[in-house]
């Protein structure tokens, strides 16, 4: 079950068609061995899925749900410490950009066992793909 947003917290920008279907608070973000990029909210609507940090608004990664070539839930922690969802995402120049950001102003911290968590491989002709 989604949560609704906090007090104050505001919609990410979207199309002028696209609407929010599912909002999850507590998100934290991992991109490759990367520490967590923060805990964040996670918007799915109609066209994407976005996190956005809670406390950096600026750190936004946004992807067109076309772009998730693989999800799963996983709940194994010998390959990652917490259970999470795994997404393989086929990445362009933009969500690579997207990653970089965040990753420059994420918080020096081991991984703190959010609910929900993605994380990037490299590898994917014409792109990258996330999970």
């Amino acid at each position: 079950e989604g949560d609704g947003l906090s007090s104050g917290q505001t919609m990410p920008s979207m199309g002028e068609e696209e609407e929010v279907k599912f909002i999850k608070q507590r998100v934290s973000l991992y991109a490759d061995d990367r520490p967590a990029f923060g805990q964040g909210t996670l918007f799915l609507t109609t066209h994407q899925i976005i996190w956005r940090n809670d406390e950096r608004l600026d750190e936004t990664v946004k992807l067109h749900w076309r772009s998730v070539i693989v999800h799963a839930i996983s709940r194994d922690t010998s390959a990652f410490p917490h259970p999470c969802i795994y997404c393989q995402v086929l990445a362009d120049d933009a969500v690579r950009e997207m990653i970089a950001n965040c990753s420059q102003s994420a918080p020096d911290a081991k991984m703190n066992g959010a609910e929900e968590e993605e994380e990037e491989e490299e590898g994917m002709e014409g792109g990258e793909h996330y999970h």
